[in-house]
């Protein structure tokens, strides 16, 4: 549809804009003081990139179409995803590790006023919230053990589910994309 193109596309270049005129002296500023740090978090920083990513999936799962929901974004990280949700009308907030005065994460979500709680999502261990919401997401996972030896299976997604869905309101949903994770190539040898 040209209309719904046009709108994302106008969206798009407006929180664009606006992302990187609060967010880069901060990021300059970040760099000067922790230049050894630059290639852990950089690729995150781009804001454009992850304007876009963020915008695609608040439309992708349908958020364009209704406002005032209560969405809760597990590991935001530098949460564009609910300072998207804000400013188009929902009422969002994250959760991530507990983050420290010094850290960026921290201080690009307070940038952007997006309330994080602090929640290390481990298996097998339940969590709790004080309120229930309407939309729960989780985008790149990496909570389950990515890319190590323990990676979660189907007992431990089994009981985050059953754990996240009290969270959830009447007609709620969750959606939950995950970090592509490496298969080793096995080689096999005739006899």
């Amino acid at each position: 549809n040209p209309l719904i193109l046009f709108r994302f596309l106008k969206q798009y270049f407006i929180y664009n804009n606006k992302l990187k005129k609060i967010l880069d002296p901060e990021i300059k500023k970040y760099f000067q003081n922790n230049p050894a740090n630059h290639l852990d978090i950089s690729k995150y920083l781009w804001i454009e990139v992850w304007v876009f990513e963020n915008l695609a999936r608040f439309y992708k799962i349908g958020l364009q179409k209704t406002t005032g929901l209560k969405v809760l974004d597990l590991s935001t990280g530098y949460g564009y995803f609910p300072y998207l949700c804000n400013v188009l009308g929902h009422k969002a907030e994250g959760t991530d590790l507990n983050q420290s005065q010094n850290n960026l994460y921290e201080r690009i979500t307070k940038k952007l006023n997006v309330k994080v709680k602090p929640l290390k999502i481990k298996k097998f261990k339940s969590f709790s919230f004080n309120q229930k919401y309407d939309v729960i997401t989780s985008f790149m996972i990496c909570f389950n053990q990515h890319k190590n030896p323990e990676l979660w299976h189907i007992d431990e997604w089994d009981f985050f589910l059953k754990n996240i869905n009290e969270f959830l309101n009447k007609n709620g949903f969750l959606v939950l994309s995950f970090n592509a994770e490496s298969i080793e190539a096995v080689s096999y040898t005739h006899l």
